[in-house]
């Protein structure tokens, strides 16, 4: 790995871990059976970022998301998938405290409207607050809800308790649409004149956790 890339990357270091993950409601904290949970883990050779997450709402997706440095750019692609079958390509940066995301183009799937998401960390790192906004014509934009993602104890790596399709449904899971998407060796287009090369067996759950030139 490039050291300038490698040097990018450790910026993504305080994601790493095990966090909760719940809406910012108006009247107080969300009940526990609204809150989800959000893992962050280094891909074996540390290029890349998995990011898997788990909401217990049912039309709510869980997903997973592949994170990594944007070729000739300052910031990083996330590419995501979900449990609905949908792929999306973000733009990501982080500068500070300050977590962004947008997609703003069509990429692995038809652009039907903007998203943008902005988040920071707090002083000790232990809680992320954000909002998500959606605009038709990425001018004008909207509130669409907030998140709140506090840290957990325990290591990063934990594999998530995904939910199970109901009967008659198709076996969606992200892990399983992941791996059906990027088969060992498939390439996929980025739609920003970049691809992805990466090898499905190595989200497998249960890797060993690494950061980008070392083990965590």
């Amino acid at each position: 790995m490039e050291a300038g890339v490698s040097e990018r990357l450790r910026t993504l270091q305080r994601f790493v871990g095990s966090w909760s993950i719940e809406p910012l409601l108006p009247d107080g904290e969300a009940p526990p059976e609204l809150r989800g949970s959000v893992t962050f883990e280094w891909l074996p050779d540390g290029g890349f970022l998995l990011e898997r997450w788990e909401v217990p709402i049912p039309d709510v997706p869980n997903g997973v998301a592949v994170i990594g440095v944007a070729p000739q750019e300052r910031g990083f692609l996330q590419y995501q998938f979900d449990s609905r079958g949908v792929a999306r390509i973000y733009s990501m940066d982080l500068d500070g405290d300050t977590w962004r995301l947008s997609r703003t183009e069509p990429d692995l799937s038809p652009l039907d409207f903007h998203q943008r998401f902005t988040g920071e960390f707090s002083r000790d790192g232990k809680q992320i607050r954000g909002r998500w906004e959606s605009s038709e014509n990425g001018k004008a934009w909207r509130d669409d809800f907030g998140l709140l993602y506090r840290r957990r104890g325990h290591e990063a790596g934990t594999e998530p308790n995904l939910k199970r399709p109901r009967a008659g449904q198709r076996d969606e899971s992200c892990l399983a649409h992941y791996t059906r998407a990027f088969r060992p060796g498939a390439v996929v287009p980025s739609g920003r004149g970049t691809a992805l090369s990466i090898s499905a067996a190595a989200i497998r759950p249960g890797n060993e956790t690494e950061s980008p030139g070392g083990t965590t």
